[in-house]
């Protein structure tokens, strides 16, 4: 399995989408990359919203159904797809035939990290933005697969009883300039087994 870099990497928000791209594509006036993010910015609120309002406990928030159902509220005004896993592969994420079994892999282990009470536990910001890169790197929609783990790792950080993440404060992790640099950096390097960044920046 290879690493969560290349989904994090975002061409110029000038640069067109390509065919592929804009498969299941709902808006028709969506041609370029930062038209994709302006029309995925609503239906991203909107699905926070619902999801928080649900004040849903770990366990519930580490069930595959859930996952599906956030990524649909996400997505929905924007993909025919949103909420279904990938049926091809891309040069990032598992092979597609073994998604969902990643999924839940990935999800019984979060289930394991927090039952552990042993004193080397990795504390609850270390369990959710794991998920997070976790998810990430299983990459199992077409599309949004940062954005979605970002809001699994917000919820079950407030399920936790702990805040928000501010993930460098939000601003333009979608486009190019120093957050998403960092993003990148931070995902690297949980690529490569250092997750600290990676929680230094989500707390940043």
């Amino acid at each position: 399995m290879g690493g969560a870099l290349t989904d994090a990497l975002t061409p110029s928000d000038t640069t067109p989408l390509d065919r592929d791209e804009a498969e299941g594509l709902i808006p028709s006036w969506v041609a370029t990359r930062a038209d994709l993010n302006a029309a995925e910015a609503s239906g991203i609120a909107t699905g926070r919203a619902w999801a928080l309002g649900l004040h849903l406990a770990p366990e519930a928030i580490c069930e595959s159904a859930f996952l599906l159902e956030l990524h649909r509220r996400l997505f929905a005004s924007v993909w025919t797809w949103a909420g279904k896993y990938r049926r091809f592969d891309k040069n990032i994420g598992v092979d597609w035939h073994y998604v969902g079994a990643f999924v839940e892999e990935v999800l019984a282990d979060c289930g394991a990290w927090m039952a552990d009470t042993s004193p080397k536990r990795m504390s609850d910001d270390e369990i959710a933005v794991r998920l997070h890169h976790r998810l990430v790197v299983v990459h199992s929609f077409p599309n949004g697969n940062d954005r979605h783990a970002r809001t699994v790792a917000d919820l079950l950080a407030g399920s936790l009883d702990l805040p928000m993440f501010s993930w460098g404060g939000r601003g333009n992790l979608a486009n190019p300039g120093g957050a998403r640099s960092a993003y990148i950096a931070a995902l690297v390097a949980a690529d490569n087994g250092n997750l600290a960044p990676l929680v230094d920046f989500a707390r940043s």
